[in-house]
């Protein structure tokens, strides 16, 4: 068995493959150092290898996600951001502009179904403590309801399979 120390020290060597793939070996027979001096690490590429993607693009928010069909079938929902956090939108299904349900700044909507045509339900969680309580809004924005409006309580939404968002 490899130690991380073992790795840290240089008597291993790290290198990538054509794929990408990086691999790992050492220069050890039974645990004996045969090389006097530490191995640099090699970075080899194939021609034609795909570029880099930059960490900040994993970590990003999609442009919209999360798309849902109303029970009626006249509007869908779908998350994108809004001042930087994800916010429900609703669009009509023959066309017109979304409107933003929801306008959480301090954190993204965690979680939203349909409740009838007309209700979107959602978590929020309001100081970040993630005592989340369960909101209802109407699809066109009004009439915010806190369904859980208690101090120190996680709700959460069970759906009919039993998972809990």
């Amino acid at each position: 068995m490899l130690s991380r120390r073992y790795f840290l020290s240089g008597a291993a060597t790290l290198a990538t493959a054509g794929t990408g793939a990086v691999l790992a070996g050492t220069n050890s027979v039974m645990g004996f150092d045969q090389s006097p001096a530490p191995v640099p690490m090699v970075r080899a590429q194939a021609p034609g290898a795909a570029k880099l993607i930059p960490m900040r693009d994993f970590f990003r928010n999609p442009e919209k996600g999360g798309f849902q069909v109303s029970p009626d079938g006249r509007s869908f929902s779908f998350v994108q951001p809004y001042q930087r956090r994800m916010n429900v939108f609703v669009q009509p299904r023959a066309g017109g502009p979304a409107v933003r349900v929801t306008s959480e700044t301090e954190r993204d909507v965690a979680g939203y179904f349909w409740k009838g045509s007309g209700r979107i339900v959602y978590l929020k969680d309001f100081k970040g403590d993630e005592n989340y309580h369960v909101v209802s809004v109407d699809a066109d924005g009004k009439n915010l309801v806190d369904l859980t409006p208690f101090d120190n309580v996680r709700a959460s939404i069970i759906s009919g399979e039993g998972h809990t968002q």
